[in-house]
């Protein structure tokens, strides 16, 4: 059986690998969709052990359920960490509409593309 400190030393590990591909995007969210976040990790976990437990099946140690529990752990540490520096609904940056119209007009092109060949098919 793995040390409590173990336990924390493991969360640490994925949260730097974790913190290296995508920075500190959590902090975008805020404490309430991390809090939300540990929540559904939690929900996966009772879902696994409880109906093993139901359906008398002691239920078993997967990857799967422990990554959900290091996460939960994490989304917790980043709700701890967002709920004590105020930051309840996230600090998402603006993004500028020139994004969403570049988007749409890229889709708009597409679609004409997608017409074009299809008349080119019909001939």
């Amino acid at each position: 059986m793995p040390e409590q400190s173990e336990v924390f030393e493991k969360c640490l590990e994925i949260n730097e690998d974790r913190s290296a591909a995508y920075g500190d995007v959590w902090r975008n969210y805020g404490a309430v969709s991390n809090l939300l976040s540990a929540a559904r990790k939690v929900d996966r976990l009772m879902e696994t052990w409880w109906d093993g437990l139901i359906n008398g099946t002691a239920p078993g140690i997967h990857k799967d359920a422990l990554d959900d529990a290091y996460d939960a752990i994490n989304y917790l540490a980043f709700f701890i960490r967002n709920a004590t520096d105020g930051n309840f609904t996230g600090e998402r940056p603006e993004r500028p509409d020139a994004n969403v119209v570049e988007i749409r007009d890229g889709y708009e092109r597409r679609m004409r593309l997608v017409d074009l060949l299809d008349t080119a098919k019909d001939v």
